[in-house]
């Protein structure tokens, strides 16, 4: 990193370099992983929280039942209203599959079924679904479902409103990794320093699609922003919010590790509102304890940006990436945010914390993991950040 003018930033890759200014040292490290990052928006050279302190080893297991997961709502059907609720549970099934079934089975439209989130393809799930449906006969349309393969129904009720994005509270994880020789007090160790400190909040390389050409589509996408329409579209525009985000969190902890800058964006851990760091001494104090942590850009037409040394960081993940921060002084660029309102853009917390995690060694070479997640955050990078090891899309 270079300054090029007062109070200004520049990236550049090459061997590690300190730089003083009025917030302290800048530290940048040579980053081998950036141009896979910023094209791909992963690389298993990312990274992780925990280096310092070593890693188990081993892997995810093959099967399906080796990663379940079980969505935790954020509120459950009243049983009454408007929409049919089903809880499902789906084995090497994904959620758009699942969606087409659910409204074939209702003979709707696949807009009017409703998700909280997406799930994975291969493991097992367990997820609640909407449908749009006045009609009595529930029971028998439901019962459609239980014909299919790999697809359970466990519950069936009524509400007012449609299941939305981000209508959930979080999800708990099992896994199961395998093929490792698994020291106890190691992984007591690294459970411990997940739970207390938190993980770097990457997104996983599922996020991306195969070989990460999703952020390759989103940004041609950008590009000719009149096909930028539905479903399709906001995921492939989301990947690349998506990479610059984890460029940003790559470069944001080489260079600072956990400190905070002046301007730095942080978000209450409580109620998720979020506020400008003025004071970083009482802010880091609070950052320690949990109570806030800083946030990082999904950049958009509505996204706010930070101030300051930190927003350095994300203008130029943002640049890396290909798109430009939308901001007065009317700079030219590819803009996230443009294409029909696609991208609005928001913030994305640095950290994610490790809640409820429990693990035992079964037989001394696999180890059982449960644990709870905040909505949007992925098992996979979490798995990662113990086991050392490469992930695959």
């Amino acid at each position: 990193m270079r300054r090029e003018s007062e109070g200004e930033w520049v990236w550049e890759l090459g061997p590690m370099v300190v730089h003083e200014d009025e917030t302290g040292p800048l530290a940048m490290a040579e980053a081998p992983w950036m141009t896979e990052v910023a094209r791909r928006g992963w690389s298993d050279g990312l990274p992780r929280a925990l280096a310092e302190h070593g890693a188990i080893g081993g892997r995810l297991g093959d099967l399906p039942e080796d990663f379940q997961v079980d969505e935790v709502p954020a509120y459950l059907p009243c049983g009454t209203g408007e929409h049919v609720y089903l809880r499902l549970r789906k084995r090497r099934l994904s959620t758009p599959e699942l969606i087409k079934r659910v409204a074939r089975a209702f003979g709707v439209a696949q807009r009017d079924v409703g998700y909280a989130g997406l799930k994975d393809f291969h493991a097992v799930t367990t997820q609640w679904m909407s449908v749009a449906y006045r009609g009595e006969d529930i029971a028998a349309r439901a019962a459609l479902l239980e014909a299919d393969e790999g697809l359970t129904l466990l519950e069936l009720s009524r509400h007012g409103n449609k299941l939305r994005l981000g209508h959930l509270r979080g999800n708990r994880f099992g896994l199961r990794v395998v093929e490792g020789q698994f020291d106890q007090g190691l992984v007591a160790h690294l459970a411990e320093s997940m739970a207390r400190a938190g993980v770097l909040n990457y997104f996983g390389p599922q996020r991306f699609g195969r070989s990460g050409a999703n952020v390759d589509d989103g940004l041609a996408l950008l590009r000719r922003p009149a096909r930028a329409r539905g479903p399709v579209a906001r995921l492939l525009v989301s990947a690349v919010q998506s990479a610059v985000f984890n460029v940003w969190a790559a470069l944001r902890f080489t260079a600072s590790g956990r400190s905070l800058f002046a301007g730095d964006l942080l978000q209450r851990v409580d109620s998720g509102g979020v506020f400008r760091c003025d004071d970083v001494e009482t802010d880091s104090a609070r950052f320690a304890k949990g109570e806030v942590v800083p946030t990082g850009p999904m950049p958009g037409a509505k996204a706010l940006f930070g101030e300051g040394v930190g927003a350095t960081f994300e203008r130029e993940a943002a640049a890396a990436v290909g798109v430009v921060w939308p901001e007065e002084s009317g700079e030219e660029g590819l803009r996230v945010g443009a294409a029909g309102g696609i991208g609005g853009g928001c913030r994305r917390p640095m950290w994610a914390f490790v809640e409820q995690l429990q693990w035992q060694v079964v037989g001394g070479q696999t180890l059982e993991l449960s644990f709870e997640l905040p909505p949007g955050t992925y098992a996979t990078v979490v798995l990662r950040e113990l086991t050392g090891g490469a992930l695959q899309g």
